[in-house]
């Protein structure tokens, strides 16, 4: 765009009144909202999600923009407050809480409803693997499989010799 372009732009306003507006980019429509995708998140503990900024300007159009992120309890969740269009939340400890973010120009909010669920674990004393999930004794050849947690015997020269396990041989 020539300069004589850009300064008549610039005193369009002025010549016409407050009435007027002009805009050189998306960048720099106004925001009239956001709003935060998705809604509502539901994670176990110790999950991550993430969640995106869309800006509307006034005539409903798609506008980029860079927010500041806040929990409401970073006991709950955690974000990271930077200004960008895009966050982590990363679930902390159960309960609920809301990540909101904030347009630092327009003053234009969102929230987003955390449910963060604890971590349930189910341990069975004494359990056995069925036969087939248990580990093989011998290899297709036939030697047997060593195990880490039973004794070593045969050679220890680094030979690859499979071995009886009595003799070393």
């Amino acid at each position: 765009m020539s300069p004589t372009r850009v300064r008549a732009l610039l005193a369009l306003p002025a010549l016409l009144g407050s009435e007027c507006s002009f805009s050189l980019g998306s960048a720099d429509l106004p925001v009239r909202e956001i709003v935060l995708v998705p809604s509502a998140v539901e994670l176990p503990a110790g999950a991550r999600a993430g969640i995106e900024a869309i800006g509307r300007d006034r005539l409903g159009g798609r506008v980029e923009v860079r927010v500041a992120w806040e929990s409401d309890d970073p006991e709950v969740a955690t974000v990271a407050p930077e200004f960008a269009s895009h966050t982590v939340i990363t679930a902390v400890g159960s309960g609920e809480t809301r990540v909101v973010a904030t347009h630092r120009t327009s003053g234009a909010r969102d929230t987003v409803e955390v449910t963060v669920t604890p971590v349930t674990l189910r341990v069975s004393a004494g359990h056995t693997p069925p036969a087939a999930a248990r580990p093989r004794d011998r290899r297709r050849d036939g030697s047997r499989i060593h195990r880490s947690d039973e004794p070593r015997t045969g050679p220890r020269d680094g030979s690859r010799e499979p071995t009886d396990g009595r003799t070393g041989r």
